[in-house]
């Protein structure tokens, strides 16, 4: 791994952190936010510390919760790329939450058969190209079907 990579990936670690910051601010505090995501107030301060040993990153089904909870995109939160606001995809498309979730659980899900891990960022973008995948006809998506690509690509 080159240092311009581990810059980077550290780069969005700290911007994530930065962001979920954001949210619980605006959602009147990190207990709040988590209130609202159904998660312990303790995950989240750990999602928004920079103790070191104490910081974590929320996996794919926690980002999810939070943007939820927050009404952001998904993609926003773990990329801080495109619009904030919660509602689109590629600015036009509503989001199906049964499409996403089944797409989110089908990745988790591959990568903990296969013992990978993935950073938030690489996993939302995968989502993200699932989503598109699969948005034009939702009914062809398959839980197997994504947990097959993803066990493929590890």
């Amino acid at each position: 791994m080159t240092s311009a990579t581990t810059n980077q990936r550290g780069a969005t670690r700290i911007s994530l952190r930065l962001r979920i910051r954001q949210l619980a601010a605006e959602c009147g505090g990190v207990v709040a936010l988590a209130r609202r995501a159904g998660l312990a107030p303790s995950t989240v301060a750990q999602y928004t510390t920079e103790r070191p040993g104490r910081a974590s990153e929320p996996g794919a089904i926690a980002a999810l919760k939070l943007a939820r909870a927050a009404n952001v995109r998904l993609e926003w939160l773990v990329s801080g790329e495109g619009s904030k606001n919660a509602g689109s995809v590629g600015g036009a498309q509503r989001v199906e939450a049964s499409l996403l979730r089944l797409i989110l659980e089908g990745v988790e899900e591959g990568l903990s058969s296969t013992r990978r891990r993935m950073p938030v960022a690489k996993k939302a973008e995968l989502v993200v190209r699932f989503y598109e995948l699969f948005a034009d006809e939702p009914g062809k998506a398959e839980r197997g079907k994504v947990i097959a690509l993803v066990k493929a690509a590890s």
